[in-house]
């Protein structure tokens, strides 16, 4: 069994029936280009969460 949910313009969210498992966090810090001009951007990436 799935549940299923569309938010706002169209980001979709499934539910499964499965067990979950723990995510792999990755964070990607920003640019040393960006840090010299005082901005910084930040890239989260999870993986393997089901």
């Amino acid at each position: 069994m799935s549940q299923c949910w569309v938010f706002g313009g169209g980001t979709q969210l499934t539910v499964l029936g499965q067990p979950t498992s723990a995510p792999s966090v990755t964070l990607f810090p920003p640019s040393s280009e960006e840090l010299d001009a005082k901005k910084a951007t930040l890239v989260c990436l999870i993986s393997d969460f089901y």
